[in-house]
């Protein structure tokens, strides 16, 4: 039920996608210094991932809300409502969600990210799943190269099942083990 969750909510048509984080630069994501963007949503749900929270999509529930020791958080017309000035990034939120999902994601477009690559050497796509934005990631990875950014992308390379194409478009890291031992 979760990975159809996460199916669904990838943009199949590029646009606006949910970014988890963004780090401007990242030195261990990559050779050189890189702007890091994390994705949310994963088919996958490994105990041993690196970034749990970018795993589930936020289903507005509201549990994080009353928890929120900065008050970052409201329920406003049945959606979680994050205010990023007051937030202290403790992660309470996300420790606290049922659904291992974090309600500090904002919506961007590949043309919003690109302006930030000043100074550095390529971008990395993370998540999440990245590759579940393939139409994002070809336009984003297109802006970078443009400016003479080089790409990669961390993913378990997996898309509905079986081993995406992207090996041979984009540098990637991939996870080991097998979807079943999640």
């Amino acid at each position: 039920e979760k990975k159809e969750k996460v199916l669904a909510a990838a943009d199949p048509g590029c646009g606006r996608v949910p970014v988890n984080k963004i780090i401007p630069f990242s030195a261990v994501d990559g050779p050189g210094n890189r702007t890091a963007v994390f994705l949310q949503g994963c088919n996958f749900d490994c105990r041993y991932c690196h970034n749990p929270e970018t795993i589930g999509q936020c289903v507005q529930c509201g549990a994080c809300v009353e928890k929120c020791p900065a008050k970052a958080l409201s329920l406003k017309d049945g959606k979680i409502v994050w205010d990023e000035d007051k937030c202290c990034e403790c992660d309470t939120c996300i420790h606290v969600c049922p659904h291992m999902s974090s309600p500090r994601v904002k919506d961007y477009t590949a043309e919003q990210i690109a302006p930030d690559l000043p100074y550095i050497r390529g971008i990395t796509v993370s998540g999440g799943e990245c590759t579940l934005q393939r139409d994002f990631l070809a336009e984003l990875f297109l802006l970078a190269k443009q400016q003479g950014l080089s790409t990669l992308i961390d993913s378990n390379t997996k898309l509905n099942g079986r081993s995406t194409t992207y090996k041979n478009i984009f540098l990637y890291q991939s996870i080991s083990g097998d979807a079943a031992d999640g």
